[in-house]
């Protein structure tokens, strides 16, 4: 049983994520809910309840957004880290934006389907 309180679309977004030591990583957001986002990322060495600042790509843009979000949980999966990141501070504006891309392309993808 699924306890989000949001759905959760599919989304292929670059990131970087930066902690408070300056720690690094590159990584893919994979999906994107109104609360946060699954990213994957080859290295990743922070931990839940870490902060970490953000740039999350636009949909189909060069341009980077910076986001404030805390780490909730993190697991090795399939030789990559993935890591479920809560959106603490980040444009409401950009939010919108990469949810409504995700949104349309999750209807076109379903009404294709039926």
């Amino acid at each position: 049983m699924n306890n989000r309180k949001f759905l959760r679309f599919n989304v292929a977004l670059q990131v970087e994520a930066r902690g408070e030591n300056k720690e690094s990583a590159s990584g893919m957001v994979m999906d994107f809910s109104r609360q946060g986002a699954r990213v994957a990322f080859e290295k990743f060495d922070f931990e839940p309840e870490s902060s970490v600042e953000l740039k999350i790509q636009r949909p189909e843009k060069e341009i980077f957004v910076p986001a404030i979000g805390k780490v909730m949980w993190k697991k090795f999966i399939a030789g990559r880290w993935e890591a479920g990141i809560k959106l603490v501070d980040f444009s409401p504006e950009v939010k919108i934006e990469i949810l409504e891309r995700a949104y349309d392309a999750w209807v076109r993808a379903n009404t294709t389907q039926a």
